[in-house]
């Protein structure tokens, strides 16, 4: 199977010998990305690439073969029996890309797909810039700036506004470039669970924003401070149907503040409820999770 290839990498991935499906299954698992609890039929791999300048591209594989039937069905139901594992993600990244939201470079995907039963398939992609949002908290043990918080809000409302959830929206998977500035570039990875909201849009906004708020450590960001983000979220979404919120981030945190900051409304207190309840049961299959680990 030949590889569907984004045209500004056709050359060095050509150049690389990288054409085919068997290519990519070819490369060595040198610069494995694994973690406790991957399942074995995914790997992650860091590669780097010789340009023709002498340079070197840093890129991103990722595998799927033996996909077990639960991850078939769950292919199913999200509505691509056609195509593998790979395609979900690459489809998603295209979709951001054109969108002009934060999300690595789709560069080349192939897969091997038999009446609908996926054997394998693998996506190659850019690196995202900075660092995740997660390693940060880890390393600094301070609270987010609020100029993070404030594009952190306006990269989720911008997303669930194209009506789709991650449905793994853990601050590992948001990538921060340039913290210190006044407008950082944030970006989402990791977009291969990703699906249209449609009828059930609550619950899947609520999913996302839940598992945000589980990953924040509390030192990253206060009870206050989260009721506020949750303002400054809510106030982007509807604000989106007016103008685009990604060049006014100054006048949404403005909005945001003048509307009282952390005071909500009772519809909004409800829905603080429901994520602060979502929260609880991430914390409980985590901890179990964990356990078996």
């Amino acid at each position: 199977m030949g590889l569907t290839v984004a045209p500004p990498w056709q050359a060095l991935l050509k150049a690389s010998g990288w054409e085919t499906l068997d290519d990519l299954f070819a490369v060595p698992n040198d610069g494995s990305l694994s973690k406790a609890g991957l399942p074995p039929w995914r790997e992650r791999l860091r590669v780097r690439l010789a340009a023709s300048d002498g340079q070197t591209v840093e890129v991103y594989i990722k595998r799927f073969r033996g996909v077990p039937l639960s991850q078939q069905l769950q292919r199913w139901w999200t509505g691509a029996p056609a195509h593998g594992t790979a395609w979900t993600e690459w489809k998603w990244l295209g979709e951001l890309a054109r969108a002009d939201l934060g999300a690595p470079e789709p560069i080349a995907y192939a897969e091997e797909v038999t009446f609908g039963w996926e054997r394998r398939s693998a996506l190659v992609m850019g690196a995202a810039r900075g660092v995740s949002l997660e390693r940060w908290c880890a390393e600094h043990r301070t609270a987010l700036p609020q100029s993070v918080l404030a594009s952190l809000a306006e990269l989720v409302a911008r997303f669930h506004s194209l009506g789709i959830a991650h449905r793994d929206l853990y601050l590992a998977h948001v990538f921060a470039h340039g913290l210190e500035e006044a407008k950082p570039e944030l970006s989402l990875i990791d977009l291969q669970r990703v699906i249209e909201m449609g009828w059930r849009a609550r619950r899947w906004m609520v999913k996302d924003l839940a598992a945000l708020n589980y990953s924040t450590p509390p030192w990253a960001a206060s009870p206050r401070a989260r009721l506020r983000w949750l303002k400054w979220y809510l106030r982007m979404r509807k604000s989106l149907s007016e103008w685009e919120c990604a060049e006014h981030v100054g006048d949404c945190l403005a909005v945001a503040h003048g509307a009282g900051a952390a005071r909500l409304r009772r519809q909004e207190r409800v829905l603080a409820r429901w994520i602060s309840g979502k929260t609880e049961q991430i914390r409980r299959h985590d901890a179990r999770r964990r356990s078996r680990v």
